[in-house]
Formats: C-alpha cells, structure tokens, sequence
C-alpha cells in the first residue's frame, strides 16, 4: 500500500513548525524536523536527497535564498512512497 503526501503551504508559518508538520507527514522516509530557519537549506538537502523525494524531480533548495520561495514551488509536487 503506497502513501501519497502532498507539500504543506508555508504561508504564514516559520521554518520550525513548517518543517515539523513536513516531518510528520515524511516520518515514514526517516525525515526529521528541521533547525532553525538559519538552517533551512542543510535541511533541505537532507530531504530532497531522499530517493522518494528526488524521484519527483523537485527543486534544488540552493536555487533559492528563501526557504518560503523554495517551499512555495514544493506546492506544485508530492510524493508517493
């Protein structure tokens, strides 16, 4: 049985608690909260390197130098693992 998650809307929300509930629903790939906002692009890494992740052809997060604008073109995937 395969789970699709969709990428939540960071609109109106910091890094810490967008990237908790980012955690929640990814938990089953072993993805974890991120720190702070000022390591928001390491945490990024981390989760875009995952295989079920990647294979969904989503952005880099060093393209951008707001996690919100990174996080804002997330909207446009999901990820079904």
């Amino acid at each position: 049985m395969s789970t699709t998650v969709n990428f939540i809307d960071p609109q109106g929300k910091t890094f810490e608690y967008w990237s908790s509930l980012m955690a929640e629903q990814l938990a089953a790939l072993g993805i974890v909260r991120g720190g702070t906002e000022a390591q928001w692009q390491d945490w990024a890494r981390r989760m875009v390197a995952d295989t079920a992740i990647s294979a969904q052809g989503v952005p880099l997060p060093d393209q951008y130098k707001k996690w919100q604008d990174w996080a804002t073109q997330l909207l446009n995937y999901s990820v079904t693992f």
